[in-house]
């Protein structure tokens, strides 16, 4: 697993290395986990740097969510694995021309790395 101090991960995306902390939330249209990654390297503002999950409107298990793959967040999958933070279901959701990938997260992980998130998310609160 490819983390250090801090919850702090480190992302390969377009061939270049980015420190990235987990943001853990809930959408608000059906209260599915919403996942995403802020920018670690920037700690004036640790601004957004990625969605991982994208909402696709219907109600998931709360450790599942469907995993934006595709564009700018192509290595997501990856990303995902090797830091142990989720598995494909080998389920996917059809948008427009893609099928999105479901993944099922290790909450204990997601805890590791953003508990405070996940507490509210369970609570309801985000």
């Amino acid at each position: 697993m490819k983390k250090n101090k801090k919850g702090i991960l480190k992302i390969n995306l377009f061939g270049s290395d980015y420190p990235v902390t987990l943001k853990i939330s809930r959408y608000q249209e059906n209260g599915g986990l919403y996942l995403g990654l802020l920018d670690a390297g920037d700690e004036e503002y640790g601004g957004s740097f990625a969605d991982i999950t994208v909402n696709m409107g219907c109600r998931l298990p709360n450790d599942c969510a469907a995993v934006k793959n595709y564009s700018e967040n192509e290595g997501m999958e990856k990303f995902l694995v090797e830091n142990g933070l989720g598995k494909p279901t080998g389920q996917g959701l059809s948008s427009g021309y893609v099928t999105v990938p479901v993944f099922k997260f290790d909450m204990d992980r997601l805890e590791d790395l953003e508990a405070e998130g996940l507490e509210q998310f369970y609570e309801g609160e985000v």
